[in-house]
């Protein structure tokens, strides 16, 4: 995702995401990850976050969970544009910003729908957030992963594997047999390519 920088008013910043906070409320969830996703590409960071913001972020990730609507796409971005927004704050710092137990919610509902971009994008983004590997996270994305695993590209499995590195080397037999799934697929990658 490139970054376009803005050169919006505070006003109209607090306009949009009054707009934005609002929609997390009442819209449906392709609205929800789209403006996730703008404030994402327009180099919003979460230091930028008014207090209304952060105070209405769980309850987008809440109507990605509970929507009919919702498909596996729009949670990935979701989930993505925060990791972005996240990018240079300090995680450790912010977690209490993050409505991290709503966003497992909403990736477990789609997990099994999830295509391999989706699912890297997820696990990448959930790295850089700092999520440590759980019995939560793994119950989200660990079958999703192996589901995937034959069909990713050398891209998608180079995020999950950052991802997984990102969310601890230490996370126990269940993610060391997802990484070792995901290593073979790589390796299969790399000697394809070599013989083509």
């Amino acid at each position: 995702m490139g970054t376009v920088t803005t050169d919006l008013s505070s006003a109209t910043m607090s306009l949009f995401f009054e707009a934005t906070a609002s929609a997390f409320e009442r819209g449906n969830p392709q609205q929800v990850s789209n403006m996730l996703y703008s404030l994402a590409l327009m180099g919003v960071k979460s230091d930028d976050w008014p207090a209304e913001f952060k105070k209405a972020l769980p309850a987008a990730f809440t109507l990605l969970r509970k929507s009919r609507q919702t498909n596996p796409q729009a949670v990935s971005n979701g989930v993505g544009a925060v990791a972005k927004m996240m990018e240079t704050a300090d995680c450790e710092h912010h977690q209490h910003d993050l409505p991290l137990t709503q966003m497992l919610s909403a990736v477990a509902k789609v997990s099994g729908e999830m295509i391999p971009q989706g699912i890297a994008l997820t696990v990448w983004s959930f790295g850089k957030l700092q999520v440590v590997w759980s019995d939560t996270v793994s119950e989200a994305l660990e079958a999703a992963i192996v589901r995937c695993s034959d069909d990713m590209n050398p891209q998608d499995v180079s995020n999950t594997l950052l991802g997984l590195a990102d969310m601890q080397a230490s996370c126990g037999e269940s993610c060391e047999l997802v990484v070792m799934q995901v290593c073979q697929i790589a390796i299969f990658l790399e000697l394809m390519h070599t013989l083509a």
